[in-house]
């Protein structure tokens, strides 16, 4: 009787063990999937990174060439309204 009694509680055990490997195959598959998902995020946000860092430098190359020409035109204009009112 001890025996028998012996003998299911370890085949309850292996059972248990071996739905215990099942679930952590499931998690590790899930996790896979997870780390690989991150990484494709991440792939992703460095190529929009490098994208708006290029235009930043655009905007800054013509801004250089803009301010300047909208200074001028300001004080051409203000030179034009003042200077022939006589103000």
């Amino acid at each position: 009787m001890d025996t028998r009694r012996t003998e299911e509680l370890l085949t309850e055990i292996r059972d248990m063990q071996r739905e215990s490997l099942e679930l952590q195959k499931r998690h590790t598959g899930l996790a896979e999937r997870q780390y690989a998902r991150a990484e494709k995020i991440q792939d992703r946000s460095e190529a929009i990174q490098a994208r708006s860092e290029s235009m930043v430098k655009i905007g800054r190359r013509v801004m250089i060439v803009v301010i300047p020409i909208l200074l001028v035109l300001v004080l051409y204009v203000s030179w034009l309204l003042f200077g022939k009112l006589g103000i």
